[in-house]
């Protein structure tokens, strides 16, 4: 008798201790849990943690059109266009090696009547061309101060004044 009484001890006293070590390690996992969470919660940050950086590099994409009736008119005023914005930079103090232009987009007035209707008017001028000349300088001071005078270009009626108002140009720091 004194054996089947201990056994129901025994066993009250091993659930007791598996219990308890059930707890115990439930709460040192949820504390290491726990830590280990909130250490993505903080960031350490030593000096500034904000600032203005000034731009080292200026992009102006200077976007303009020309139109003609016939394509031997039309690459000439590309190339007397593209000259004249070409030296207005030249002359605004950027280097040659800052200036590049892509190829023109030409549009053929007649080809596009034709593919959308017949019942449109027929264009003014047959070719029309969209071209771009980029400015890429170190210098994005320079490059704000002739921005905001670009008026002679729009005198000479390449550049709509709203591609001045429009903001077309980027600013980045490098490196």
């Amino acid at each position: 008798m004194s054996q089947n009484s201990s056994r129901p001890m025994a066993a009250f006293v091993l659930g007791l201790f598996i219990a308890l070590g059930l707890a115990a390690a439930a709460w040192i996992l949820g504390n290491a849990l726990k830590s280990s969470r909130s250490s993505e919660r903080f960031v350490t940050v030593k000096g500034l943690s904000e600032r203005e950086v000034p731009a080292d590099l200026a992009i102006w994409p200077i976007r303009f059109n020309v139109a003609a009736n016939d394509l031997a008119s039309l690459q000439e005023q590309i190339s007397a266009s593209r000259s004249i914005v070409r030296q207005f930079l030249i002359d605004s103090g950027f280097k040659e090696e800052d200036i590049s232009v892509s190829p023109p987009q030409i549009t053929d007035a007649d080809a596009v009547s034709h593919a959308e209707s017949d019942e449109r008017k027929p264009a003014a001028l047959r070719y029309s061309a969209s071209l771009t000349t980029l400015l890429r300088s170190p210098h994005p001071d320079g490059v704000r101060k002739r921005w905001r005078r670009a008026m002679p270009l729009c005198k000479r009626a390449l550049l709509s004044p709203e591609v001045i108002t429009r903001r077309a140009r980027s600013f980045y720091l490098q490196g």
